[in-house]
């Protein structure tokens, strides 16, 4: 009991912690964070007197920590050094963090690990609802990002759906699909719906009781749409009393569902029909649609063109009728031309900024991709691409033994969410939202746990000795960069003494970035030393030449030929910057 305790309190600690923090998205996080998760990893280690692992878990652990030393090993190559050790170090946090979990984790642990999942998600909601942090009309707190806070919706209401159908605390799990159905509406994330849709089917497709599924769903449909109009037209008190009115009504829906089982009898042949039906209805239905619509090439053609467009203009709930991709067609196609020119090994994790700015066609910025697998795929070669569906796609692996069982099919159907999601949009950059998949990752190998091995003395050495040295890492890493936060929020306050010698500070531990130094640089010419802001630049720029920005400061710092030259420099890397487009027109 204490493992599973220790099981789920460090998996819904962990959520919330990193969903509270702009979801983890910033470099000091990662520092806090991965030190947690080392210290559980050791102290399980040290103490537990069995630690016994599946063939499974321990090929996941092993295709995951493969995918971040291939990250490692890019950085030989990388168009940015500075970039690729970031991504080195929030890749770090996963490895560790999924380590932690499944020694931890013993085998009855599946159902603690997905309700830890659905409770850090309520809470995540319930903090969006109350604070109403947002982007212009749609929800982004605390995560920082609707499209995160969409995903982490829902996938809690998959596990919460799924707990109302099979649980301990049924209606509990049932009126959380209220808050989880409002605060994912307002979000207006389309891909979240989808994701949220492959999911459940996923869910229901594996679901042993999958009539009773669909009747709970059915009956919580209605006081979820309640909770959404509640929650476009209420702030404040009244939002939250009338949601815990409509959760109440939601909460019965479990108890209906089982009276009316007991009186109506449905036969084993009816229920084995049922999902074939169900998709003989599906697929008629879009063969109908399809012959409504000018028939199979006529709609392709359209969507595509529609997904390929600009991005939609329109906000609120008309947004959730656009089938635009918001640009990232051309930010694929710029990963797939990046992949193109590196086809071996690409471009050096965390460089498709880089690629971007001198590639792109608008003049929107993009840091990534938005999607996991055609980032790596430009970023790493088709060997990272390999390694990234090996981690993500072993935990269904676990499938062909557990099927049937308690918690499974939930666990599948928010596992599929996430890894879904992560091909639309950029969730891996998202600590929060990636350690919620791979928890429930993680509840899918665990309930396939049969013939364990038990890691011997030996084995638990050379992984302390190991979570050691990723430890060391963390912890250097996070001493430079809360340095450079700190050094920027000195900056950002008109501190430019303070910003300087915290970037100094930083320069001395971050010796591979360039990042310290680009903050030295700002804040002395911010002071007027205009010589030593030049140094700081160039130092910048020896760590990360392919950097149009450092050229550009270094530029409109300098005079005479130096200044052409560094202009010229930052036109080539990004020819369409909105800066050096302004500067030429001056």
């Amino acid at each position: 009991m204490l493992r599973v305790a220790a099981t789920a309190a460090l998996t819904g600690g962990a959520l919330v912690a990193t969903s509270g923090a702009g979801g983890a998205y910033f470099p000091q996080s990662w520092g806090w964070s991965g030190l947690v998760f080392c210290g559980s990893l050791a102290l399980a280690l040290l103490v537990a007197s069995s630690l016994a692992l599946s063939r499974l878990e321990l090929a996941f652990l092993g295709a995951l920590a493969a995918f971040v030393a291939w990250v490692s090993l890019s950085a030989i190559w990388s168009e940015s050094v500075t970039r690729t050790v970031l991504e080195i170090e929030r890749d770090v946090v996963y490895v560790v963090a999924a380590a932690a979990l499944l020694t931890i984790a013993p085998r009855c642990s599946s159902r603690a690990i997905l309700g830890a999942v659905a409770v850090a998600a309520l809470v995540v909601c319930a903090w969006s609802l109350t604070t109403r942090e947002s982007d212009g009309n749609r929800l982004i707190g605390p995560i920082g990002y609707w499209n995160a806070l969409g995903l982490v919706c829902a996938i809690g209401t998959i596990v919460a759906l799924g707990f109302a159908v099979d649980g301990s605390h049924r209606s509990i799990a049932a009126a959380a699909c209220v808050p989880f159905a409002a605060t994912l509406y307002l979000t207006y994330s389309r891909g979240s719906l989808v994701a949220l849709a492959a999911g459940l089917a996923v869910a229901l497709a594996l679901s042993p009781q999958r009539l009773r599924l669909v009747a709970t769903g059915a009956l919580l449909a209605a006081p979820c749409l309640v909770g959404v109009l509640v929650a476009t037209r209420t702030t404040g008190f009244r939002l939250r009393l009338a949601l815990a009115v409509v959760a109440l009504v939601a909460a019965a829906a479990p108890d209906v569902v089982d009276r009316v089982v007991a009186r109506v009898h449905v036969s084993a042949r009816i229920r084995r029909a049922a999902v074939p039906a169900a998709l003989v209805l599906a697929v008629g239905a879009v063969v109908v649609a399809l012959a409504v619509s000018g028939g199979l090439g006529a709609t392709a053609s359209r969507a595509y063109r529609s997904f390929s467009g600009p991005p939609p203009t329109s906000s609120g709930h008309a947004r959730l009728l656009s089938v635009s991709g918001a640009g990232r067609v051309e930010y694929w196609q710029v990963a797939w031309r990046d992949f193109k020119h590196h086809p071996l090994a690409g471009s050096g994790a965390g460089t498709f900024a880089l690629v971007w700015d001198r590639d792109r066609h608008t003049i929107y910025n993009a840091l990534d991709a938005h999607s996991l697998y055609v980032e790596v795929l430009g970023e790493l070669g088709p060997l990272g691409l390999l390694l990234a569906a090996a981690m993500l796609g072993i935990p269904f692996l676990a499938l062909r033994r557990v099927r049937g069982r308690p918690f499974v099919a939930i666990a599948a159907g928010a596992y599929t969410a996430f890894v879904l999601h992560a091909g639309i949009d950029w969730d891996w950059e998202v600590p929060a939202v990636t350690l919620a998949g791979l928890a429930c990752g993680c509840a899918l190998l665990v309930s396939g746990r049969e013939s364990p091995r038990e890691l011997s003395l030996p084995v638990r050495a050379v992984a302390l000795a190991a979570t050691v040295v990723v430890a060391a890492f963390v912890a250097t890493a996070y001493d430079g960069n809360i340095h450079v936060a700190r050094g920027t929020q000195a900056y950002d306050a008109g501190a430019y003494v303070p910003a300087v010698d915290e970037a100094r500070r930083a320069a001395r531990v971050l010796r591979w970035s360039a990042d310290p130094w680009e903050l030295r640089g700002d804040a002395e010419r911010a002071a007027g030393q205009f010589d030593a802001a030049r140094r700081s630049y160039r130092h910048a720029l020896d760590l990360d030449p392919n950097d149009w920005r450092l050229w550009y400061d270094l530029g409109v710092t300098s005079r005479g030929a130096e200044r052409r030259k560094a202009l010229a420099r930052a036109t080539r890397l990004n020819p369409l910057a909105r800066e050096i487009l302004g500067l030429h027109g001056r």
